[in-house]
């Protein structure tokens, strides 16, 4: 038919283009963005250094394991399950849960604690048992 998707650097008319095709996906999108660039900035460094042996006990794997862990800890528990979840739920999984957190009655369901959501399933229990 001729149709065409466009990829734009400016961020108003790559919005537009892909609201010709989606409106909600246009809408999604900052958010998708913002949470792919946290992930990127988190395992940016470990990507460009060699991976420490875990079952080494030399001094520098030792050392490079600490910060790992460090880097981690330094996230807070919110975001390490975010984390977690970005790193081994599927693309389509991370949007669908996305979309049904944005309904009021999402929450209400069995599974809603095991959604994509922002508060981690610890502090939602603790939050529960306060109720």
């Amino acid at each position: 038919n001729g149709d065409y998707f466009g990829s734009y650097h400016d961020a108003e008319v790559a919005y537009r283009e892909m609201a010709r095709f989606s409106r909600h996906d246009a809408d999604m999108y900052k958010t998708y963005r913002a949470d792919t660039m946290r992930q990127c900035r988190f395992i940016r460094d470990f990507l460009l250094s060699t991976a420490p042996d875990p079952t080494s006990f030399r001094p520098r794997d030792l050392r490079e394991m600490l910060h790992i862990g460090s880097r981690f800890q330094e996230m807070g528990e919110d975001r390490m399950y975010e984390t977690i979840r970005f790193w081994t739920m599927s693309v389509a999984a991370r949007a669908r849960m996305r979309m049904l957190a944005r309904t009021r009655s999402v929450w209400s369901q069995p599974w809603a604690r095991f959604t994509l959501a922002s508060r981690s399933p610890r502090a939602q229990a603790s939050s529960q048992s306060r109720r």
